[in-house]
């Protein structure tokens, strides 16, 4: 396993990363990207099915 040299203050890996960051150009922050139509769907059908569960578990305690 490497060694850090004797002057870092981090482990080998980290010195590493942080000198590959410093070295890149700025990263451009831009909108979020949009969710997929498909991943929507499955989205809305998670919470109808997750509340519905919920609602008829209630129910069953009133009843």
């Amino acid at each position: 396993m490497a060694t850090a040299p004797p002057d870092s203050l981090y482990a080998p890996l980290t010195a590493k990363l942080i000198r590959r960051i410093a070295d890149d150009e700025p990263i451009a922050f831009g909108p979020p990207p949009v969710p997929a139509r498909s991943e929507l769907a499955e989205n809305a059908r998670l919470f109808t099915i997750t509340w519905a569960g919920g609602f008829v578990f209630f129910l069953m305690f009133l009843g």
